[in-house]
């Protein structure tokens, strides 16, 4: 945030208008207003998870050292991520109050140039409570400091006027009668900015018609529809626990985005109910917490009824006694054999799970040279039958849709709308694009094969394969 950039006259004229980088109806903080408030490092903690701060200003493998240099490249420019650790030099330790609340809430930096909003997501920091970002600013004091200078951008005049006149603002809030989903709204809306990258753009403004449909955005990774339809086909427990949780994208496999990754490692540590919250507000639908997996129970939120003691010994070599959670016994493994023909009449694919059953060789077991006699009554497991396609034959298709389809009807794309070709994974159970083991009823297969596209060029046999 400690961009020495100047807004220059000239691009304005070289626009044809005057932008208005600042948010016209932001109150501008001055006079040291809110410099009684004590703020709260703890609270801070939360809004800074929730906020996303590490996604951009950490530097690599270590989510606490937000000392910037991070790249963002795209065709109006070079954007780097600054140092907004609390050094009094290099980054923000030296700022009041007032300088902070400007700088988030309103995009201007101390020394009054403006941020380029669409990487630095100030116009929906406005809608935060200037209470919460002054926890965050209590919460980025308590992080290690660095005295690495911030990077210059590297933005020509025109990249420079572009990025300035996509400084918009947002609309005021209308909060939701429902608690859960007024929370969630604040999440989503405010402190997490996830239409930011979600909601695809149309011309300078968010396409809100589209909010949150999925959108190639200036981060250079692909941004997911996270719309109600979608979420809704996988269930909260893939967004709440997998996603936000784990890093799992909501058909389970790991987040590949470099960014996400980074948004699920710090949404991870909010509460489930403040995850619960985002889900029930992109889906308008109160979640149930008591139906999702709870986290597990750390020691020092365990009753005293739960406990039983236990002896242990310290390196003194004096022997105490200490109340630790009693452990029930460990059940025995259950091993659960996959069917794969059961699988297909559970997803309408008996025909494609029989060519699936048909050419894949089952996994062989591991030969175990000696059973150890505690083990020998275990049971011998079956061999399981094999589900889905291989990785190989799933990379390979992604590579064809990479070289042939995604530049047209990717994330983003002008063809995105009417044929959309997303995560494949997604693909597999989206009946406009495929009829699970019926291949001439697939859209997307009888398209490329009648060569109807891709356009000017078709695919070799093997890639239709």
């Amino acid at each position: 945030m400690n961009r020495s950039h100047k807004f220059w006259a000239v691009a304005a004229v070289v626009a044809g208008f005057v932008a208005s980088p600042v948010q016209a109806e932001s109150p501008v903080f001055e006079g040291g207003t809110l410099d009684a408030f004590a703020a709260d490092a703890v609270r801070g903690k939360v809004i800074y998870d929730a906020a996303g701060c590490a996604t951009c200003h950490s530097v690599e493998d270590d989510m606490e050292l937000l000392a910037g240099g991070r790249v963002f490249e795209n065709r109006l420019g070079k954007i780097y991520a600054p140092n907004i650790t609390a050094d009094p030099v290099a980054g923000i330790g030296a700022w009041s109050n007032d300088q902070f609340l400007n700088a988030v809430m309103r995009g201007v930096s101390p020394d009054g140039d403006a941020y380029y909003g669409n990487f630095f997501p100030y116009a929906a920091y406005a809608r935060m409570k200037p209470e919460d970002a002054l926890d965050l600013f209590a919460y980025l004091k308590t992080l290690p400091q660095s005295d690495a200078a911030s990077r210059e951008h590297e933005v020509n005049l025109f990249g420079d006027s572009a990025l300035l006149m996509m400084n918009t603002d947002r609309a005021v809030l209308t909060v939701s009668a429902d608690p859960q989903i007024a929370r969630g709204q604040y999440l989503a809306e405010a402190l997490g900015h996830c239409g930011e990258c979600h909601t695809p753009r149309s011309g300078f403004q968010m396409d809100l018609g589209n909010a949150y449909s999925g959108y190639m955005g200036f981060f250079g990774d692909y941004a997911p529809d996270i719309t109600k339809a979608r979420l809704e086909k996988f269930g909260p427990e893939a967004f709440i626990v997998g996603t936000m949780g784990k890093g799992l994208k909501l058909n389970g496999k790991p987040l590949a985005a470099g960014s996400m990754r980074r948004v699920s490692m710090l949404s991870a540590d909010l509460s489930l109910e403040d995850r619960a919250a985002l889900y029930a507000y992109l889906t308008n639908a109160p979640v149930d917490i008591a139906a999702l997996p709870q986290p597990p129970l750390l020691l020092a939120e365990a009753t005293p009824a739960a406990t039983a003691p236990v002896d242990a010994a310290p390196a003194t070599g004096t022997a105490i006694t200490v109340d630790v959670p009693a452990v029930a016994a460990a059940e025995p493994a259950q091993i659960v054999l996959i069917d794969a023909q059961e699988i297909g009449r559970a997803t309408g694919s008996v025909n494609l799970m029989k060519v699936v059953a048909a050419a894949c060789e089952p996994p062989a077991l591991p030969v175990v040279a000696e059973v150890p006699a505690a083990m020998e009554a275990a049971p011998v497991m079956a061999e399981m039958p094999p589900a889905g396609v291989s990785p190989e034959i799933e990379s390979a298709a992604n590579v064809v849709l990479d070289k042939h389809c995604r530049s047209c009807h990717g994330p983003g794309q002008r063809n995105d709308r009417t044929f959309p070709m997303h995560d494949i994974g997604d693909m597999a159970i989206d009946p406009t694009a495929v009829i699970p083991g019926d291949p001439d009823k697939s859209p997307l297969y009888a398209s490329i094969a009648l060569n109807r596209m891709p356009l000017g060029t078709k695919l070799t046999p093997a890639e239709l394969d």
